[in-house]
């Protein structure tokens, strides 16, 4: 007599499936934070602690790091050293309650520590990211608890992992040193050209 077929637990197979993209997204988060480059961000003198978490990011013009490929290619105009912010966000999240992200005008003009007053994106290029982190809480009042920074190469890759980004250029540009030379209208650039 032939034996009964065993059937299989749906259930079983889910719970493999599941193991499986969990496993593999503790990967992907252990690879991409091991790429990361930390940097001493935080200020020596803090302004007391605010409630929530808030993350000071920065779009720097820096091209440190970059390959002579790379500088080439994205046409960069090589290292210019520590540069200055293109932008600077203070985003907030709250204990309860909705995120905020507010971005602050690079051409504010506010007390640099040490420095008198000057455009607030002058603190980064005085004195990098702790410098700006203390002229940030200083100007605003608020706690600056983490920091993130994308220079150059990190903006040309963001804009390829999205697919590019529609720019819409009432003109024709055409920029040899930047290796530039894009059609008016609206169209997707990738990350050299965006």
């Amino acid at each position: 007599m032939p034996k009964p077929r065993r059937r299989r637990n749906p259930l079983n197979l889910l719970g493999w499936v599941l193991s499986i993209v969990l496993v593999g997204a503790v990967v992907v988060t252990l690879v991409a934070d091991a790429r990361l480059t930390r940097v001493d961000a935080l200020p020596d003198a803090r302004i007391a602690n605010t409630a929530g978490t808030n993350w000071l990011i920065v779009g720097s013009d820096s091209r440190q790091g970059l390959s002579e490929e790379d500088v080439a290619r994205l046409g960069t105009g090589g290292d210019i050293g520590t540069g200055r912010t293109d932008a600077i966000m203070l985003f907030h999240i709250p204990p309860t309650g909705k995120a905020t992200l507010l971005s602050i005008p690079r051409d504010s003009y506010v007390e640099v520590p040490g420095y008198g007053y000057d455009k607030i994106n002058a603190a980064f290029a005085f004195g990098g990211p702790k410098l700006l982190s203390q002229t940030v809480e200083n100007a605003t009042g608020l706690r600056v608890d983490r920091y993130a920074e994308v220079g150059m190469g990190g903006l040309a890759g963001l804009t390829d992992v999205v697919g590019g980004v529609e720019l819409c250029p009432p003109e024709p540009i055409q920029d040899p040193l930047a290796n530039l030379d894009i059609q008016a209208g609206c169209q997707v650039m990738d990350g050299p050209t965006a």
